[in-house]
């Protein structure tokens, strides 16, 4: 036997090697593609909303805009007296 191992060579010529990764690379693109709607479905349905709310949760212009129309209620408010609605 010699120190020189020899190729394995598929029927049309292309060594293992190369046969058995290309098909693996394939198989790996196909399991992914099957799995890709469900990925999607998740992010749509779950990361969005999420993110959705979290923006929503530090950035409220209705506070911004509300705030200084209650400090200056505030300062114009004699303590005694509560008015829902002026």
């Amino acid at each position: 036997m010699s120190s020189e191992t020899k190729q394995i060579l598929t029927t049309d010529g292309i060594p293992l090697e190369v046969s058995l990764k290309k098909a693996e690379r394939r198989n790996k693109i196909k399991a992914f593609l099957l799995v890709a709607p469900l990925l999607l479905f998740l992010i749509i349905t779950y990361v969005f909303p999420i993110g959705d709310m979290l923006l929503r949760s530090v950035d409220d212009k209705m506070v911004t805009e509300m705030l200084p129309k209650t400090f200056k209620a505030m300062e114009k408010w004699d303590g005694k007296n509560f008015t829902l609605f002026s």
